[in-house]
């Protein structure tokens, strides 16, 4: 297609337009305006429906361009100077087309002056710059409506900082001005408590060089005085020069943090109030069984002092042997429970142990209940108190045997375990990850209501009646289990039975045999008579004076003291001749129990020494500890225990009973 415009000057301008520029050009005197082929191509018209004058122009300029552009081109011809001007001008489509004309004047001629306008259509670049425009405005909308602070930091190689942007919320958290922390970015700092800047710097700077995520809590001190919690998060971009470009958002977490306060407040004092109504009913537990064994005591020594029958006197006698071991069993069930027994694990096999407990298990189960084992073989070894394992699982059966008055079945299980990481994170498990080794006891009876479920190892919780059971059984179990390393869980439906498995840290297969520890109970038969001299160190007479009377009743020579510094004294003066060392772990004044023994030892390397303790850990609790080769018994003492223990550790005591020495040892 031709161009409209013809002429030297057009010639001249369009050698230089590009495909997508056109021209007009106007002249005022006449009204004529011609437009090149590009521009009519442009705005989709042809030749054809071309009108050369201004009417066609202004019928297709935009109605609210109008007035501006007639103003332009005055202006222009007043002055002469080139402009460079916008308008809109209607497709023959019917859509709006923006053009920028850049306008120049040249000189009059016969005709008058002329304008020409070299035009190029921007209709996507403007509509780019209005779709940038509004993204812009919705973000500032968005930084402005949203909570907290948005900005933009950079941090460069030597060390200064500046922010390119910051949204409007930075002053309600900084209480600052915007352009203040913009022109120094420092006043961000100063406002840290001291006591969080180390770590907020820290943490932005370990972020920094490895480009990873960060977030951070920290407090402010405003200039209101207002102390308040800010929440940081964002993620630091490397830059050209090796600085750090942050994009960040910062949040005013005060309210927040208080309302946690105030979460954890209220659940300490829950759980303050949970302690303390666990301590009552222990208290309560304690105090009802011990009420009712002081009975027995205080009942049958009173009788001893009026019965003149010997055989109504051993009753009685007898009577408060069996209530003071009654009270020794609760005294362990409750050391059990708070995982401070004092245990002597050794290697053994779990389905060997299981193995060798069948009668028993059986004989404490009537004939309506079937009993049933499912032992894996192979097991890995493990490492536990076998009497206190037995124990557990002799509770666990009879526990098992309560929850099925009409019947059953009874299975007893074993079996390798492994616990994963991933299962102490998906479960919640209390033990670390590893193997172990399982014991698992099911019943087919009644089950245990959910809403009980995590009470039943609490003590002194029973569901079995005053009668029936004094609550310390699971309560026991679980503690020996705890203290072991292992764990305890409960499965139960109501009406599906219920199943509780132990699982107990095993150990390598490394073929060997157990090796089997020394305990109180190992041994060697109560010994008849005794030869040596003991030094009994005891603060509470009546145990030391009872203590006392066993030893010498044996055949000892023994020396009570009341205190370490008694103790120490006699033992000088008498030139340490003294064949064993029987201490009190616990007891006033500078020298303890194990502190005795050091003193005695430095004296006379060598000397044994056997300690006693109502609590198991009171050395580890109060400082020295005991070493490896002491003799260690609980308290309440008992006479076989005390006497196969200076036997059986300190075997150069004991000599051959003499014709018609001691006793039978039975008591």
């Amino acid at each position: 297609m031709r161009d409209v415009i013809k002429g030297k000057e057009a010639e001249t301008m369009l050698a230089c337009m590009g495909e997508h520029v056109g021209m007009w050009r106007f002249e005022p005197a006449t009204g004529r305006v011609d437009w090149s082929e590009r521009l009519l191509a442009m705005l989709g018209e042809d030749g054809e429906r071309f009108e050369p004058d201004i009417a066609f122009f202004l019928a297709r300029l935009h109605p609210e361009d109008r007035e501006r552009v007639q103003r332009d081109f005055a202006a222009q011809l007043e002055t002469g100077e080139p402009k460079v001007t916008r308008y809109r001008l209607r497709h023959a489509s019917g859509a709006w087309r923006t053009l920028r004309s850049t306008v120049t004047l040249h000189g009059a001629d016969a005709r008058g002056a002329t304008l020409y306008g070299v035009v190029s259509d921007v209709t996507e670049e403007v509509e780019a710059n209005a779709a940038l425009a509004d993204t812009r405005d919705r973000l500032a909308a968005v930084a402005r409506d949203m909570p907290g602070a948005i900005f933009r930091y950079i941090r460069r190689p030597d060390g200064i900082s500046n922010i390119e942007y910051m949204s409007p919320g930075c002053e309600a958290i900084w209480e600052l001005p915007a352009e203040r922390l913009k022109g120094d970015p420092a006043a961000i700092w100063e406002l840290v408590l001291p006591e969080d800047l180390e770590a907020l710097r820290e943490s932005a700077a370990a972020a920094g060089r490895s480009l990873s995520a960060w977030s951070h809590r920290w407090r402010i001190r405003t200039p209101s005085g207002a102390v308040k919690w800010l929440a940081g998060r964002g993620r630091p971009q490397p830059m050209p020069d090796g600085g750090r470009l942050w994009h960040t958002i910062v949040l005013d977490v005060t309210d927040e943090m208080r309302m946690r306060e105030e979460l954890e407040r209220q659940g300490e004092m829950l759980a303050q109030a949970k302690r303390l109504e666990a301590v009552g009913r222990i208290a309560g537990g304690i105090a009802h069984d011990f009420n009712n064994l002081l009975a027995i005591v205080m009942g049958n020594a009173e009788l001893l002092g009026l019965e003149g029958d010997p055989a109504e006197a051993e009753e009685s006698r007898l009577e408060i042997l069996r209530a003071c071991r009654r009270g020794a069993d609760l005294t362990q069930r409750l050391l059990s429970f708070a995982r401070q027994s004092h245990l002597a694990p050794r290697r053994i096999d779990l389905d060997e142990t299981v193995r060798d407990m069948r009668r028993l298990l059986a004989g404490a189960l009537p004939e309506r209940i079937r009993l049933d084992f499912a032992l894996a073989g192979g097991l890995r070894p493990t490492e536990v108190d076998p009497a206190f394992l037995e124990s557990a699982l002799l509770n666990l059966v009879i526990n098992a045997r309560d929850a099925m008055p009409e019947g059953g079945r009874l299975t007893v299980e074993t079996a390798d375990r492994h616990i994963s990481a991933d299962d102490v994170a998906r479960l919640g498990e209390t033990v670390a990850p590893g193997h172990y080794v399982m014991l698992a006891v099911t019943d087919t009876g009644q089950g245990i209501p959910r809403e009980i479920l995590g009470r039943v190892t609490e003590p002194f919780f029973t569901t079995k009646g005053p009668q029936m059971g004094s609550g310390l059984g699971l309560a026991m179990v679980d503690g020996f289990v705890r203290q072991s390393g292992g764990a305890l869980r409960l499965y139960s439906e109501p009406g599906a039975g219920a199943t509780v498995k132990l699982f107990l840290p095993a150990l390598e297969r490394d073929g060997s045999a157990p090796a089997p520890r020394r305990t109180e109970a190992d041994a060697v038969a109560t010994p008849r008579r005794l030869a040596g001299r003991v030094l009994l160190v005891e603060d509470e007479a009546p145990v030391r004076r009872i203590v006392a009377r066993i030893l010498r009743e044996a055949g000892l020579d023994v020396a009570e003291a009341a205190s370490g510094g008694a103790a120490l004294e006699m033992f000088e003066t008498a030139g340490g001749a003294f064949d064993l060392l029987l201490t009190d772990v616990v007891m006033p004044g500078a020298l303890d129990g194990p502190a005795l023994a050091d003193a005695l030892r430095a004296r006379r390397p060598g000397l044994p020494v056997a300690f006693m303790s109502g609590y198991p850990n009171e050395a580890a609790i109060n400082g020295a500890g005991l070493a490896a080769d002491d003799a260690f018994l609980m308290k309440p003492v008992q006479r076989d225990a005390l006497l196969r223990l200076i036997a059986g550790h300190l075997p150069h005591l004991g000599r051959p009973a003499a014709a018609g020495e001691g006793g039978t040892g039975d008591d």
